[in-house]
């Protein structure tokens, strides 16, 4: 049986709910991420605070209203934005104010830099740390620092 199948409890729900949050932190960076590259924070200040989906969607250069909808439902569930149920426009929270690019103390560079580029590396760490690094098993990290291994280049930090 699964971990959601199962009929026994679990012995330490602090244990499983810290071991759900490792699981599933990559999808929910992903989502914060394609929202700030999308601007989505800075387009609903800019807008006065609240927005409708299709015109965040618009603006933010999304391709799918439906898409743009589920991302800020994701994020609505992490406390980010919030939905007006009534008028079906949406807020950025405080946190996702935090967001908003020229915001005094903005995260929005590191959103950038942590979730793109460097986030690129860790793609196939698994091969590079349990396959060596023979040929069949180069990692993302190799190709993205230009062949050096992942290894050496936390050597060379030190």
């Amino acid at each position: 049986m699964g971990l959601f199948h199962s009929k026994r409890k679990a012995n330490d729900p602090k244990a499983l709910t810290k071991t759900l949050e490792l699981c599933f932190c990559i999808p929910i960076a992903k989502v914060v991420y394609v929202l700030v590259k999308a601007r989505v924070p800075d387009i609903i200040e800019e807008h006065g605070g609240s927005m409708r989906t299709e015109d965040i969607a618009r603006e933010g250069g999304f391709k799918n209203v439906d898409v743009a909808y589920r991302l800020l439902r994701a994020a609505e569930a992490l406390d980010l934005f919030r939905l007006n149920r009534k008028t079906q426009e949406w807020s950025n929270s405080e946190e996702a104010k935090m967001m908003v690019e020229g915001h005094p103390g903005s995260s929005t560079s590191l959103i950038r830099h942590v979730l793109h580029e460097s986030y690129l590396g860790y793609i196939n760490l698994d091969k590079a740390a349990l396959d060596g690094t023979s040929e069949e098993s180069i990692s993302s990290f190799e190709i993205f620092s230009g062949g050096v291994p992942y290894w050496e280049w936390l050597d060379s930090l030190e």
